[in-house]
């Protein structure tokens, strides 16, 4: 989706995505400006299309209020997978849980996949 961003300024929030197979989203503010670029970290823009600079496949646009709510969302659920997995990784926070814990941990992983 191409948006025209000839009146971008620093600090404005925008978002892409980077990398093939593990892609990942960015929400981060527009660092520096110039007449027919702008800069988000080290990735550089094209103002008349928001077209990555050396790259025809990634495309950057003004981030939206849900945008943003559905990275921070998507963020915290990988923050809590992540803490699940480790602890579960470890035989020893297995057996601190008392069997109604596993039993409602039992409940959920049974449940059928949607």
């Amino acid at each position: 989706m191409k948006q025209n961003l000839e009146n971008i300024k620093v600090g404005d929030t925008v978002i892409f995505s980077m990398g093939g197979i593990y892609c990942s989203t960015i929400i981060d503010k527009v660092t520096r400006v110039t007449p027919k670029q702008f800069e988000v970290r080290s990735y550089r823009f094209r103002k008349k299309d928001g077209s990555m600079v050396g790259d025809v496949y990634r495309h950057c646009r003004l981030a939206t209020e849900k945008d943003i709510e559905d990275f921070k969302m998507e963020q915290h659920r990988n923050s809590l997978r992540n803490k699940i997995c480790k602890f579960f990784k470890s035989y020893q926070n297995i057996d601190s849980l008392t069997i109604d814990e596993m039993e409602k941990i039992n409940a959920i992983i049974s449940k059928p996949q949607q």
